[in-house]
């Protein structure tokens, strides 16, 4: 949007985020889950759906992820136990099928 080149005006954006729900950049996790749960604000904003896949994360992070960074809406935050479950996880997705 705003000028982009690439953008698809007839197509929704989507966001797929993978992590392991720990921020701990620029400075400290404090610091990270600001900025993050601020950048998925943003990009909600600018109606970008954001779904997120949690990679061995921690039952405080995982908090973090669906609060703070999916989508409230259903089906916006998944939780894969290792890299070798994402796959799967990822053909599931709303938007890949």
């Amino acid at each position: 949007d705003n000028g982009d080149p690439h953008d698809r005006p007839l197509v929704d954006d989507v966001m797929v985020v993978i992590t392991d729900g720990f921020p701990n950049r620029p400075t400290n996790q404090a610091t990270g889950e600001a900025l993050g749960a601020q950048a998925a604000d943003d990009a909600r904003a600018k109606l970008i759906e954001i779904f997120v896949v949690g990679v061995g994360v921690s039952s405080s992070t995982e908090t973090f992820l669906i609060n703070d960074i999916a989508d409230p809406a259903p089906n916006h935050y998944f939780l894969a136990s290792d890299f070798g479950d994402l796959q799967a996880i990822l053909e599931e997705l709303p938007i890949c099928q």
